[in-house]
């Protein structure tokens, strides 16, 4: 489940392990639409300290790269487990 932020940050429940939920709050709305990552594995950096954003708790990180002002979301194959660690 994702939601656009009228301030620019899209707020997104992501789901580890198929059981935990964690709300992550990321700066990718300008390149990605909530739906964009609906269904989707992507990669989450979630040893984090939670950090309140705009009154929202964030508990984690998309990881992304950027080059020349444009975005990528790292994205998974879908036969990867969901919750495996990446090394």
């Amino acid at each position: 489940m994702s939601s656009k932020e009228s301030d620019g940050l899209m707020v997104n429940a992501c789901f580890f392990d198929g059981e935990r939920e964690r709300t992550i709050l990321s700066g990718i709305h300008e390149w990605y639409e909530p739906e964009d990552l609906k269904g989707h594995k992507v990669v989450i950096v979630d040893n984090l300290a939670p950090r309140k954003m705009r009154g929202v708790m964030s508990e984690g990180m998309i990881l992304a790269s950027e080059a020349d002002g444009d975005v990528k979301v790292v994205f998974i194959d879908k036969d990867v487990p969901a919750g495996s660690r990446i090394g």
